[in-house]
């Protein structure tokens, strides 16, 4: 059904703002909060909210009056949460549990984007029913954040995905950091020892359209299909566009240096969002023909 009113917290973010632009097509109206850069997309009303006031976000609901709010906005930097642990949690729990409580007491339908860092890496497709262990605050604000949603509105909708696709000009994506890297002839060093489930952000958005349409609730796993090492992705792309394998050298997280722990195996299990949708996550070969064909916001 179009002419939902939709309010999407991160709209200048990778997702939020492919997400603005999907159901702007989809011929809904949207309102999207940001922090300091503009949404900058025709038919998308564009609106700044500091997250840290809860004031602010409350009076922007109520000024928007939403059918289906959308928590996209949060603190990637993974690192960045170890050092600011208190700004993750309030990015990623506290405005997720006042939103959901905002939309519980309107009627609104609430979706909470979360992660597949919630686990500890140590098995391969992970489905909905396993609980979370987390490594760093990241995936601990995260899984807190899924708590404080469902706590506030039982029947909100939480989203466990990991995306890929491109970003925007003032943040680069994974993705334009390996195409970049690669059409420049940079060597880039792509984990062997990672592995992930991903699923273009274009699918992502047009998946949470559709879990809306049906009235889905609950958490889910929203990625592709396929299990897939970084390394092994990153070959797949540049094999796709024709760029130099040869620049793309195998190298280990374990070597990486990075400050926060991370998993190393966040694949997920996409057998619930298949059947509940009833038809497959794509796999690596059709993410690849997704991400070449789509066009960027």
């Amino acid at each position: 059904m179009a002419g939902r009113r939709w309010l999407v917290t991160g709209a200048s973010g990778q997702l939020g703002r492919h997400l603005c632009a999907r159901l702007r097509d989809n011929g809904d109206q949207v309102t999207g909060l940001r922090n300091s850069h503009p949404v900058d997309l025709e038919g998308v009303t564009d609106l700044a909210c500091d997250l840290m006031d809860l004031d602010q976000v409350s009076s922007a609901f109520r000024a928007q009056t939403p059918d289906v709010v959308v928590h996209a906005a949060g603190l990637t930097n993974v690192d960045l949460c170890e050092f600011n642990e208190d700004l993750a949690h309030h990015l990623h729990t506290r405005v997720a549990g006042h939103l959901a409580g905002l939309a519980a007491a309107s009627g609104a339908r609430m979706i909470y984007v979360s992660t597949d860092h919630l686990w500890r890496g140590e098995r391969a497709l992970t489905d909905e029913t396993v609980a979370p262990q987390p490594l760093n605050a990241y995936a601990r604000t995260k899984a807190e954040g899924e708590t404080a949603t469902l706590t506030a509105m039982a029947d909100a909708l939480v989203l466990r995905t990991n995306f890929v696709g491109p970003g925007n000009p003032w943040k680069p994506s994974f993705l334009d950091w390996a195409d970049g890297g690669l059409r420049a002839g940079r060597p880039l060093n792509a984990f062997t020892d990672v592995y992930f489930t991903p699923l273009p952000v274009q699918t992502l958005c047009s998946t949470i359209a559709e879990l809306v349409e049906c009235g889905a609730t609950g958490v889910f796993n929203v990625a592709g299909r396929e299990r897939i090492s970084k390394h092994d992705f990153v070959v797949a792309y540049a094999r796709s566009r024709c760029l130099a394998l040869s620049l793309i050298r195998p190298a280990s997280i374990e070597q990486a240096g990075l400050t926060a722990r991370r998993p190393q195996d966040m694949s997920l299990s996409v057998e619930k969002i298949s059947a509940t949708l009833g038809h497959p996550m794509p796999d690596i070969r059709e993410c690849l023909e997704i991400l070449a064909s789509s066009p960027t916001p």
